[in-house]
């Protein structure tokens, strides 16, 4: 069985919105670390949601001490690639078959200490320099700069997919759309490559 309490870690609240979500579509709980210790024994299998930091989730050690995980969501700020849960599932010790989704959460800039604002500032400074930039681009530094929400129903149907075994919700996943003039540019692009051999 795939579905279980939630137990989630959350330092900003995007993890807890996407626990609230999940435990409402699924029938279950969601608790905090600290709630779950007072309902859910030592044991018990769970599903976890986590926030990331570097690539790694936040009491982890924790956490599988405690529970035994059967599937995790990790949540983050940056943009879903198709790399990043292979990254994190590396990063934090897990085997190429666990179960590991991501979703975007968002970023507050007032609610981060100085040394993370320093960071930022750092990670801004090279998307300044870009003279054309493509909307992911501009998401960016629009949630790197300012206050940014992007917790989403949407961005858990590959999660619901697995945990209902009902594949159908990858079909709702939204396509994402792509730039024509880029196409057109990539597109000339090959052709005078092609020319050129």
């Amino acid at each position: 069985m795939k579905i279980h309490n939630i137990v989630y870690v959350s330092k900003y609240g995007y993890t807890k919105k996407y626990a609230e979500i999940l435990a409402n579509k699924l029938g279950v709980c969601a608790y905090s670390l600290k709630e779950a210790k007072k309902n859910i024994k030592k044991g018990e299998p769970i599903i976890f949601l986590s926030g990331l930091n570097n690539n790694r989730l936040n009491e982890l050690k924790k956490v599988q001490k405690k529970y035994d995980i059967t599937s995790i969501l990790a949540v983050g700020m940056s943009f879903i690639r198709p790399t990043l849960p292979e990254l994190v599932r590396i990063v934090n010790g897990f085997p190429e078959d666990f179960p590991l989704f991501y979703a975007q959460g968002g970023l507050d800039p007032n609610k981060i200490s100085k040394l993370e604002r320093f960071f930022l500032q750092v990670s801004l400074a090279p998307y300044n320099q870009i003279t054309e930039p493509t909307e992911e681009d501009r998401m960016t530094v629009d949630m790197l700069g300012n206050a940014a929400d992007y917790v989403s129903e949407d961005k858990l149907y590959e999660y619901y997919a697995y945990l209902l075994d009902d594949p159908s919700y990858l079909e709702l996943i939204p396509k994402k759309e792509t730039n024509p003039s880029l196409e057109e540019e990539n597109e000339e692009q090959e052709k005078e490559e092609d020319a050129l051999q």
